[in-house]
């Protein structure tokens, strides 16, 4: 029987993200998330941006929360197409593919701006 519809349909759309049932979780004293058209940016403190990258390094999935606002998970996935997400119950997620690994294990995140090319993620890493 041939494929549905549906499945011919999105079987160029990339996985949906999900929340792994194991995952490390880090209190952020900066995180705040917003958007500005398509570009996901991410304000955070120094010291989870270095948990951040720890966790890019070694394909940890790892949750962020902080004194206001919705969490940030970052999560592995081999997908290079998959893109942030909003979940209704838990907060952004945002994928961590091989170009996503491979640009933030190599610039690192230091204090200031920094607009990833491999997704549409900024960042803002306070100095504190």
């Amino acid at each position: 029987m041939p494929p549905s519809f549906f499945k011919r349909f999105r079987k160029s759309e990339p996985d949906l993200l999900a929340l792994p049932p194991q995952i490390r979780d880090v209190v952020a004293e900066v995180l705040d998330v917003f958007m500005a058209e398509s570009l996901v940016i991410i304000n955070i403190d120094q010291h989870s941006a270095t948990m951040l990258i720890d966790a890019a390094s070694h394909l940890n999935p790892t949750r962020f929360t902080g004194p206001k606002g919705r969490p940030l998970s970052v999560i592995p996935i081999d997908d290079p197409r998959a893109r942030p997400t909003l979940h209704p119950d838990h907060g952004w997620m945002i994928p961590l593919s091989p170009p996503v690994v491979e640009e933030l294990v190599d610039n690192g995140l230091e204090p200031g701006e920094k607009e990833l090319e491999s997704i549409n993620v900024a960042f803002i890493v306070d100095a504190l």
